[in-house]
């Protein structure tokens, strides 16, 4: 009997979210259809958990687009967020409902990764754009799909990059510390890839965590034994990275430290910045130097008063990208992904943009980049 309530329940609870799903975007429907008429390119992002407000930097580089564009004539792009708090259920049935909407051209996702999966066949049934920003399972971005773009590096380059970084940074007994999670092990794969040809580099240990004081109290013990000079911290929630650098910073601060590219937030480095000092990361979205990116830099910590972080250039980017590729109309979503995959790339102000022929970014360099001051830099080219 109490199983027959425990279902009934649940399919009561279904039935009241997928009917506020559907109001909720019969609603946005109705606000967005006077400005999405052909005149403008209809943009969604549909977010996880709010880490669209925990990061400043996409918002602020939507804006900085979004003023550029009007400034400079080109297409315009409007724009919604939908939140799906982090409920998969919610999150699919969102997707499905903005896959088959008339009016959304383009959905960008920060969702779970396991979202990613589940959704993606939805937009290319629908022929429509469906672009992630913030990481995706390797597995799905190089499955073929004609209407995904991963704007980042994928798990295996950025572990590869951080497997030559050990190498030329002199590290020889290294540990990986990581969650037992998907992209976590893509990752470890392309550390290994590296440092297996590699026989004065080498890795003495390796865990899943620690996650709690008394494991890591454990830990330090086998890394003084084994006399452990680098950790590698991969995990696939921010604040598992930011306890376990936090404490290494203050119980072993000789060691050399890697983290995970999510530490490069706004939110993350106002609170914990002081303690991720010195701390290296190898970003999933790389920049490359310029006049163009200084002058961006600058404009943006002058005019927000906060400290620039690698999601304000992407953002901008992206959305620069999108309506130059309009060519002053819309375009249906397959021209869209023509030009977007079109070999010679955008030159955006952060860089060349170039993707393959699933989607999926690509780099010739990848730069390695230093906590300094309570901000992710270049490695090498940090200022007192």
């Amino acid at each position: 009997m109490a199983k027959k309530r425990i279902w009934i329940l649940s399919a009561i609870t279904a039935l009241i979210v997928a009917v506020g799903i559907v109001l909720f975007i019969l609603w946005k429907q109705h606000q967005t259809s006077k400005k999405t008429d052909g005149e403008s390119l209809h943009v969604v992002i549909l977010d996880s958990e709010e880490f669209y407000y925990s990061e400043s930097g996409i918002g602020q580089g939507i804006r900085f687009a979004m003023e550029d564009i009007e400034k400079n004539g080109s297409f315009p792009i409007t724009f919604d967020l939908i939140e799906d708090d982090g409920n998969y259920v919610k999150g699919l049935s969102l997707a499905k409902a903005l896959a088959k909407d008339p009016s959304v051209d383009i959905v960008i996702t920060l969702q779970n990764f396991d979202s990613v999966d589940a959704e993606m066949p939805l937009f290319e049934e629908a022929e429509k754009p469906f672009i992630v920003t913030m990481g995706c399972y390797d597995e799905v971005a190089e499955q073929g799909y004609n209407y995904l773009l991963t704007d980042f590096l994928n798990a295996r380059t950025m572990g590869e990059q951080i497997g030559h970084f050990l190498v030329e940074n002199g590290s020889r007994n290294i540990a990986l510390c990581h969650s037992d999670t998907t992209f976590e092990r893509d990752q470890i794969r392309g550390v290994l890839s590296v440092l297996e040809n590699e026989p004065d580099c080498n890795v003495y240990y390796s865990q899943t965590g620690p996650f709690r004081d008394t494991e890591l109290g454990d830990m330090l013990a086998q890394y003084k034994l084994l006399d452990i000079d680098t950790v590698v911290a991969n995990f696939y929630a921010q604040e598992d990275s930011e306890w376990l650098l936090t404490r290494l910073s203050k119980t072993m601060p000789e060691l050399v430290r890697v983290g995970d590219y999510v530490l490069d937030n706004s939110g993350v480095l106002k609170e914990y910045g002081k303690d991720l000092e010195g701390v290296f990361i190898v970003p999933n979205y790389p920049y490359e130097n310029s006049r163009a990116l200084d002058d961006f830099i600058a404009r943006y910590e002058n005019e927000t008063k906060e400290n620039f972080t690698t999601t304000a250039i992407q953002y901008y980017d992206l959305f620069r990208m999108l309506s130059d590729y309009c060519g002053g109309k819309k375009p249906k979503g397959s021209e869209l992904m023509e030009k977007l995959k079109q070999p010679s790339g955008y030159a955006g102000t952060g860089g060349t943009l170039s993707y393959d022929e699933n989607g999926c970014l690509q780099v010739e360099d990848c730069p390695v980049f230093l906590c300094h001051n309570a901000e992710f830099v270049m490695y090498g080219e940090e200022e007192e």
